[in-house]
C-alpha cells in the first residue's frame, strides 16, 4: 500500500514515539525508503525533539535530584538524632546537678546514679551521629 506524503506526515510523530502498530510502522518504513522529503521531515522531527543517543541520559537529572533528596533526608535524620542526643546529655547533667544525694533514716544513700551511664550513652550517640552528619553533609556528589 502506497501512502501519500500527507498521511505519512501525520503518522511521523506516532512513528517516532513508537506508538503506532507494527503494520503502520512497516508502511511508514517502506515510504521513507522511497521518499526523501518524508525522510528529511523525520530527521527534522528528531532534531526538534532532541534525540539522545543514550535514553538514560534524559533521566540523569532526575536521578541526580533523587540522590540529592536522599542525601538531605539522611542528613536531616542524623541532625535530628544529634539534637535529641545533645538534649539527653543536657537533661542528664541537669538531673545530676539538681538532685543531690541524700541519706534516709535507715542510713541508705540515694543518688541518681542511673543518669551517669545514660548521659554517657547519649553523649556517644551524639558524637557518632554528629560525625556521620558531617560526613554526609560534606561529601561531594558523585558525577
Amino acid at each position: 500500500m502506497n501512502l501519500s506524503c500527507d498521511v505519512i506526515h501525520d503518522l511521523l510523530p506516532l512513528y517516532y514515539d513508537k506508538v503506532c502498530t507494527d503494520r503502520t510502522r512497516d508502511m511508514v518504513d517502506e515510504h521513507l525508503l522511497s521518499c526523501d522529503a518524508c525522510s528529511r521531515e523525520l530527521a527534522d522531527l528528531q532534531t526538534r525533539v532532541g534525540v539522545s543517543a543514550d535514553p538514560s541520559a534524559e533521566a540523569a537529572p532526575l536521578r541526580a535530584l533523587a540522590a540529592l533528596l536522599r542525601r538531605r533526608r539522611r542528613l536531616a535524620f542524623l541532625l535530628g538524632v544529634f539534637a535529641v542526643s545533645v538534649l539527653g546529655v543536657a537533661g542528664c547533667l541537669i538531673g545530676l546537678a539538681t538532685n543531690p544525694g541524700w541519706v534516709d533514716a535507715d542510713g541508705l544513700l540515694h543518688e541518681p546514679f542511673a543518669l551517669i551511664p545514660l548521659g554517657w550513652m547519649f553523649g556517644l550517640i551524639a558524637v557518632v551521629s554528629g560525625a556521620a552528619a558531617l560526613v554526609v553533609g560534606t561529601r561531594k556528589r558523585a558525577h
